[in-house]
């Protein structure tokens, strides 16, 4: 199995997410990997999803409101599934896991700093298998964009 590709998509909205970190923060207050700031009942940091031996693990972080996965109410941890729908406060996002091929990159991008406000995008760059392995001492950015320019 390759490594796993996580989107979110607001379902009131159809906005779309593709972060790419390794812990992965929701709420309203700026900073939130998702920030969501025109949900009244969601708290400043609601929750946190963690990759955690090869699967996205969901956890509520003591929000007032609570957290749901498919309309059940957290009360520890949950392994996030393909087409899981989360609840936070009135926003309700649908979860997306596909397998990205061995080989490829996913890059995620907001088009604004506001990520709850604003289209989100996602590019897939594809590193070409002939190129040379790149240097420890790089960012993926930093070889990603050196394979791009044939360097």
């Amino acid at each position: 199995m390759g490594p796993i590709h996580l989107t979110f998509t607001i379902q009131s909205t159809g906005q779309h997410f593709s972060p790419n970190e390794l812990t992965i923060t929701l709420g309203s207050q700026t900073g939130n990997t998702i920030t969501l700031p025109n949900d009244q009942a969601i708290s400043r940091r609601h929750a946190t999803i963690t990759w955690q031996n090869g699967q996205y693990v969901l956890q509520d972080n003591k929000s007032s409101n609570g957290t749901f996965v498919n309309e059940q109410r957290l009360t520890q941890p949950h392994v996030l599934k393909h087409n899981d729908m989360i609840s936070i406060g009135q926003t309700k996002l649908t979860v997306g896991l596909e397998e990205a091929e061995v080989g490829t990159v996913i890059v995620g991008r907001s088009e604004n700093s506001l990520v709850g406000s604003n289209k989100q995008t996602t590019e897939t760059l594809t590193v070409p298998s002939n190129s040379s392995p790149p240097k420890e001492s790089k960012s993926v950015f930093q070889q990603v964009m050196g394979w791009m320019r044939g360097k």
